[in-house]
């Protein structure tokens, strides 16, 4: 009897272990489906570290649209800085410049690389002094109104490739 009741609470045990492995299981396989699920993924977001008496930093992201319409990004912002703006540097006639950008559309399905020399959040009058290894929130908003927060840490910029970049940009 004290076997049967013995292997009674063992196979309740395993049973149990086996139910919660499961859900364990099937948390992190939804947590991965949310992460795909999100209208905009973001990915390899960073900060160019600026001099500390520079009063404009850039940060760059890659925007991946996961839906099946195109998405417009309006606007950023970050309690890090006063202020923060879409621009796009430019090359005209060999003059680098920066246009600031009501919109960025970013595709269905498709994506939109910020990165140097190109689209870019500029981020204007930091509040804090920010140095390599900070980290920083950009909240973006979008023309239907929703937002999106991502974090972005602050990076020395890499060396350089022989481009001409616009005030370290």
């Amino acid at each position: 009897m004290a076997k049967l009741m013995y292997r009674r609470q063992i196979r309740w045990h395993l049973l149990n272990q086996l139910a919660f492995a499961a859900l364990a299981l099937f948390g992190l396989m939804f947590s991965q489906h949310v992460r795909a699920e999100e209208p905009i993924l973001v990915t390899q977001a960073w900060v160019r570290e600026a001099p500390p008496n520079m009063s404009a930093h850039a940060a760059y992201a890659v925007l991946r649209n996961n839906t099946n319409q195109e998405r417009n990004l309006v606007s950023a912002n970050s309690s890090d800085y006063k202020m923060v703006e879409l621009h796009l540097s430019k090359v005209t006639h060999g003059i680098v410049s920066m246009v600031k950008q009501k919109q960025i559309t970013i595709p269905s399905k498709g994506m939109v690389k910020m990165m140097p020399a190109g689209f870019h959040f500029m981020l204007m009058h930091p509040k804090r002094a920010l140095r390599a290894g900070d980290k920083i929130e950009i909240t973006l908003g979008f023309a239907d109104g929703s937002k999106q927060t991502f974090q972005a840490p602050i990076k020395k910029a890499p060396a350089a490739s022989g481009k001409h970049h616009h005030m370290g940009h």
